[in-house]
């Protein structure tokens, strides 16, 4: 009997020993998988921080190296020095020479009138053969006219609708009746200035430039 019961009493104590070293082992178990699990999120949260610096870091302003200097500006080019021949080649620019005004014509309405070198017409001057101005009465082939030098001075160029085929005559003579705006038309014979008659006409005035003066 008393074999029996130290046997039992011997069996409950292994069977109490293994159930606390059971639970002693699936304490430890727990407590395990906690510490693994309290260090993979401790894990993921440094990584998820390390990659917050990275992407803050990256996105930062670089600030500007001032410790290198600047490079020194280039020096500027020598202007370059013209030699003898060229110097000869190329003169000192010059005032250009003026150019001469061109002949100034305008248009005047004129008493036209006719006479010839004969004495009806030119009185005593008749036998002289030349004009008030000097020329020969043969000057420009015999077309030229009489003004009044007031108005239009010898040398003046007329052209005259009708007369020597309408182009440019001088003012070579003058007389005591052509006063104003009045021409006298130089003809070859008496008949003909007669048949001039009087006429009122436009007439092309061109001024002598400086070399007919």
């Amino acid at each position: 009997m008393k074999s029996l019961q130290r046997r039992a009493v011997v069996l409950a104590a292994v069977v109490i020993s293994a159930i606390w070293l059971a639970g002693w082992a699936c304490h430890l178990l727990i407590d395990s998988r906690g510490l693994s699990r309290d260090s993979i999120m401790l894990s993921g949260l440094r990584a998820d921080r390390a990659d917050a610096l990275a992407a803050e870091e990256a996105a930062a302003p670089v600030a500007p190296d001032f410790s290198q200097t600047a490079p020194a500006p280039a020096p500027a080019p020598e202007p370059m020095q013209a030699t003898p021949a060229q110097a000869s080649a190329d003169p000192s620019p010059q005032t250009p020479a003026p150019v001469p005004a061109g002949p100034t014509v305008r248009r005047m309405w004129m008493r036209v009138t006719a006479y010839c070198s004969c004495a009806k017409c030119c009185g005593r001057w008749a036998r002289l053969g030349r004009t008030a101005s000097g020329a020969p009465i043969a000057s420009n082939g015999g077309q030229f006219v009489a003004a009044d030098t007031h108005v239009l001075s010898f040398g003046t160029r007329v052209r005259v609708p009708g007369y020597a085929s309408g182009q440019w005559v001088p003012v070579l003579d003058r007389g005591g009746r052509i006063r104003g705006n009045a021409l006298d038309l130089f003809m070859p014979s008496h008949a003909q200035a007669k048949r001039w008659g009087v006429k009122w006409l436009w007439v092309e005035v061109q001024e002598p430039g400086p070399s007919d003066r």
